[in-house]
């Protein structure tokens, strides 16, 4: 397992796995992409429906018009949506270790 300091990183190489993660997450959580947003609204940092579905099918929306070849996604967005399933970061990147320092 490698430690990364969560503070040096700004964004995430996304794939079908994380997407897959995500989802399970969320559901096991009895959360509908809607109510997960809406959660993401309530801590004042929403996150759409619709982004919340792009990154749970990665393969449908990479590639299109407009869109890179391969997704990232911000640590914020993660952490977000983290958060708001009041998870920690590793729950759904659970192969990275990742830590912030203390002040």
């Amino acid at each position: 397992m490698t430690a990364v300091d969560l503070q040096l990183v700004a964004t995430f190489h996304w794939n079908e796995n994380l997407g897959n993660r995500l989802r399970n997450l969320r559901e096991n959580k009895g959360l509908s992409r809607k109510a997960l947003s809406e959660e993401t609204k309530k801590i004042g940092k929403t996150v759409s429906e619709s982004y919340i579905q792009q990154l749970e099918s990665p393969s449908l929306f990479a590639g299109r018009e407009g869109k890179s070849e391969s997704l990232t996604v911000s640590k914020d967005v993660i952490s977000r949506i983290c958060e708001a399933m009041s998870l920690d970061v590793t729950d759904l990147l659970p192969s990275t270790k990742l830590f912030l320092p203390n002040p």
